[in-house]
């Protein structure tokens, strides 16, 4: 449930930038289409590196085994999402270039500096507290899935027996805590 909340404040704070990105659109950001500098090589190194963006679906695996008919919704569920991200990634860095020239735009944090440069500080300001207040998602992923994680590596013998253990309602208690504990710590 915390999950999803933050998914579609995440997900509403994108939709938010890729609108105003759009609504700021300026054609002559896009002459070049491919700049000079980078040519076909950038391309290819931006499109590498936006790939990694995608590195969150491993946590999927880790839960697949919790799922309803796991071998039609998996597949299923993954291409879904896949499609909607992949929507709103490419639409996110279309309205980042329309609004803000590909030279100007901030490597730490695009949308709100391009929002400041174009004028319009609350939007930068949302932005900016948008991005790291739905941070907290990728934590509570992580402590989501590592009891998981550990389940299977001590059902493969490659951890203590200690963390393939389930409690009553089929969740790895103890797996839980020690991830928390070490999450909490470190």
């Amino acid at each position: 449930m915390v999950t999803d909340f933050f998914t579609w404040i995440k997900v509403f704070l994108v939709g938010f930038m890729v609108i105003g990105g759009f609504a700021l659109f300026n054609s002559s950001n896009f002459v070049p289409f491919v700049p000079p500098e980078f040519g076909a090589s950038g391309v290819l190194r931006g499109a590498v590196s936006s790939f990694f963006g995608y590195l969150g679906f491993d946590a999927v695996c880790c839960v697949a085994g919790e799922a309803i008919n796991a071998e039609r919704n998996l597949p299923l569920s993954i291409m879904i999402t896949l499609f909607f991200v992949t929507t709103l990634y490419i639409s996110a860095a279309i309205a980042l270039v329309a609004m803000q020239d590909y030279k100007d735009i901030s490597p730490e944090s695009g949308f709100p500096e391009a929002f400041k440069a174009n004028g319009i500080e609350w939007a930068a300001q949302l932005t900016a507290f948008g991005e790291v207040f739905t941070l907290p998602v990728v934590v509570l992923i992580s402590v989501m899935i590592q009891p998981r994680l550990q389940y299977a590596l001590a059902n493969d013998g490659l951890l203590p027996p200690m963390f393939g253990e389930l409690d009553s309602t089929g969740n790895p208690k103890k797996g839980a805590l020690f991830a928390g504990v070490l999450m909490t710590i470190f």
